[in-house]
C-alpha cells in the first residue's frame, strides 16, 4: 500500500533526523515530532494508519505531554507521576 504525499514526505523528514541523530532522536526533537504528528492527524492531513507508522518511528516518551494535550486531558501525563 502507498502512502500519501504527506506521509510519505513526512516520513523523510523523520529519517533525514534520524540519520542526523546517528540512528536515534533526543527525546526533545522526538516529542516536537508526536506533537506535529498529532496535530497532522487532528486536521485530518494523514490517516490514523499513516500517524501509527509515522510515530513507531520515533523515541518512546514515557508520560508524553503531546499525547495528554492530543487526548483532551492535558495533565495526565503529570498523573502517571501521582503529582497531580
Amino acid at each position: 500500500m502507498s502512502q500519501d504525499p504527506i506521509s510519505q514526505e513526512v516520513k523523510e523528514r523523520i529519517q533525514e533526523e534520524i540519520n542526523y541523530f546517528k540512528g536515534k532522536l533526543p527525546n526533545d526533537v522526538s516529542l516536537v515530532w508526536h506533537g506535529y504528528l498529532a496535530a497532522l492527524l487532528d486536521r485530518g492531513l494523514i490517516d490514523h494508519y499513516s500517524h501509527s507508522d509515522l510515530v513507531d518511528m520515533l523515541s518512546k516518551i514515557d508520560k508524553n505531554p503531546a499525547y495528554a494535550i492530543f487526548t483532551g486531558d492535558p495533565g495526565s501525563h503529570m498523573k502517571l507521576d501521582n503529582k497531580a
